[in-house]
């Protein structure tokens, strides 16, 4: 399947585009391991859309009239968002744009996306259904981690 490409965001002069996460992009090791530094990010929602878990132990966002979904709004390069595109299996997972509600400021963002994609709602925070060290370490031998 081939990716369309889309019009870039809006950067901030550092040269940096934001990306909404509710899963493992959350994660500071993760982010050391993907993006070879950590990435703080600030909280945000997502409304009208819904956080279900996959088949495969992985959360993904899908929309939900009157649904919120809480996450956090990181910065990243273009060379650290495809390392994300290539972490989230576009196209697997769509980038898509969105706007999410930070503080009390619409910010138009990033998000990996499964529309109409079939999980099922849990009742918990957990980022992944997998152990952590499970998912540490899947990222250090896959491809998609940063250069040292």
């Amino acid at each position: 399947m081939k990716r369309l490409l889309l019009k870039p965001l809006a950067k901030l002069p550092c040269n940096k585009v934001p990306v909404f996460c509710y899963g493992t992009l959350q994660i500071p090791t993760l982010q050391r391991i993907l993006f070879g530094q950590r990435v703080r990010g600030c909280s945000a929602k997502l409304y009208g859309w819904q956080r279900l878990m996959s088949h495969d132990g992985y959360w993904f966002i899908t929309p939900k009239p009157g649904a919120v979904v809480r996450g956090k709004v990181i910065w990243l390069s273009v060379q650290q968002l495809q390392h994300c595109d290539n972490w989230e299996e576009v196209p697997y997972y769509q980038r898509e744009r969105v706007r999410v509600l930070q503080g009390n400021r619409h910010l138009s963002t990033y998000a990996y996306t499964r529309r109409g994609a079939k999980g099922k709602a849990k009742s918990t925070s957990s980022l992944s259904a997998f152990p952590l060290p499970t998912v540490f370490k899947a990222a250090k031998q896959s491809r998609f981690a940063a250069s040292p």
